[in-house]
C-alpha cells in the first residue's frame, strides 16, 4: 500500500517477486480521493493496513488530512467500501457505513475475522468480512496513558496497533505510542506485554534501542 509518495501515489502496487515488476493493482497513483469502483478507476486517500483472505485484500485507511477512516474491499474487480465512512472519525460498533474508527492503521486477517488496529481510537476492533459488521476486540480507549494488561476491553493499547502478526494461537500487536509487543491470545483476549519496558504507570514506555 501506497498512502504517498512524492507525487502522492495513493495506490495499491503489485509486485511481480519472479521478475521485479511493479504494477498498479488498484487506485489511480497520484489521484488521491474516495471513489468505489473498478481496481484501476477507484480512489484511495491513505492506504495502510493491508490483508487478504485468500480471494479478497482488505484496506484500511488512515487519516490523510483530507479524509479517511474506513475498511476497504479489493475483489479481483472491483473497490467497496466494508465499513465505515469517508472522511467521518468516531467510535461505534456496528455494521457498514454505520460504524466508525479513529485513524485504523495495522490490520490482519485470521482465516476468520479481520483485526483492525486503531490509533485514534486505541483499540483492536473486530471486521466481520462477509457482512462488515465491526465490534471491539481489546482496548478501552484513549482516556490516559496507561499500560494495563488485561482481558479485551480492560486492557490499554496506546495509540492501537501499528501492525499485527498471528501463529494462530496468539496476534502480536506492534503497539504505536507504548514502544511494546503486546501478545493477545485470540480465544481469550487476553492482553499481556511481550517485550519491551513494563511497569509505565501514566506515562507513556520510553522508547530506544536495548536489546535484552
Amino acid at each position: 500500500t501506497e498512502g504517498q509518495n512524492s507525487t502522492g501515489a495513493c495506490a495499491i502496487r503489485k509486485l511481480d517477486m519472479v521478475n521485479s515488476q511493479v504494477s498498479t493493482f488498484a487506485g489511480i497513483p497520484g489521484s488521491c480521493g474516495y471513489l468505489d469502483s473498478s481496481l484501476t478507476a477507484s480512489q484511495f486517500r491513505a492506504p495502510h493496513g493491508i490483508a487478504y483472505d485468500g480471494t479478497n485484500f482488505y484496506v484500511n485507511e488512515f487519516f490523510s488530512g483530507t479524509g479517511g477512516y474506513t475498511v476497504r474491499k479489493i475483489s479481483s474487480t472491483n473497490v467497496t467500501t466494508l465499513a465505515g465512512v469517508d472522511n467521518v472519525s468516531g467510535y461505534i460498533d456496528a455494521t457498514g457505513s454505520t460504524a466508525r474508527f479513529n485513524n485504523p492503521i495495522g490490520m490482519f486477517f485470521d482465516g476468520t475475522s479481520l483485526y483492525v488496529g486503531e490509533v485514534g481510537n486505541c483499540r483492536i476492533r473486530k471486521v466481520d468480512p462477509s457482512t462488515g459488521t465491526v465490534t471491539t476486540y481489546a482496548g478501552k480507549g484513549c482516556p490516559a496513558l496507561t499500560d494495563t494488561d488485561g482481558v479485551g476491553t480492560a486492557a490499554m493499547l496506546n495509540g492501537g496497533a501499528g501492525s499485527l502478526d498471528s501463529d494462530g494461537k496468539y496476534l502480536y500487536v506492534a503497539e504505536m505510542s507504548n514502544n511494546r509487543i503486546r501478545k493477545i491470545e485470540i480465544s481469550t483476549g487476553n492482553v499481556t506485554t511481550l517485550a519491551g519496558p513494563s511497569n509505565c504507570g501514566t506515562s507513556a514506555c520510553a522508547s530506544g534501542s536495548a536489546d535484552g
